[in-house]
């Protein structure tokens, strides 16, 4: 096995221990399709346990630079901010599918509001969290399906 199937499985690793129904619901696509959904889960994973977890903005901070890099032209190795096994595994997708770059800087903007929470006073602003957050990942997993 070489390190980009490593990095994936890494990342098939993440998704199956934080979200077991979300990974059983990937099960019938192939695996290519399979791969590039465990990395774009795995990213949007650290991204939340970032300041859910770790309440660390300067962890968060890393991987959007990590996301600038792979999605800027630059064609060279570069040393990761934040997860080298998960960026890998993104920046081979990238290759493969259109993934864009702006659901995961809307989900990096909804996830740094959770380090100041505020209480949601009206539908419409949990509605807009929910977008943020939650729909994000799905403008995220669109190209693939």
């Amino acid at each position: 096995m070489n390190q980009l199937e490593r990095d994936y499985n890494y990342c098939h690793n993440i998704m199956k221990e934080h979200s077991k129904t979300f990974s059983y619901a990937f099960d019938f696509l192939d695996l290519k399709r399979k791969k590039a959904i465990w990395a774009i889960y795995a990213v949007c994973r650290i991204i939340d346990d970032s300041i859910d977890k770790y309440k660390d903005l300067e962890q968060l901070n890393g991987i959007a630079r990590d996301l600038d890099v792979i999605y800027s032209d630059y064609d060279y190795i570069q040393a990761y901010q934040s997860d080298a096994a998960i960026m890998n595994a993104l920046s081979n997708t990238l290759n493969t599918y259109s993934i864009p770059k702006k659901p995961f800087e809307s989900l990096i903007q909804y996830v740094k509001k959770d380090l100041v929470l505020k209480e949601m006073k009206t539908d419409s602003d949990l509605y807009e969290y929910c977008c943020g957050v939650a729909g994000t990942v799905g403008e995220l997993l669109t190209p693939i399906l």
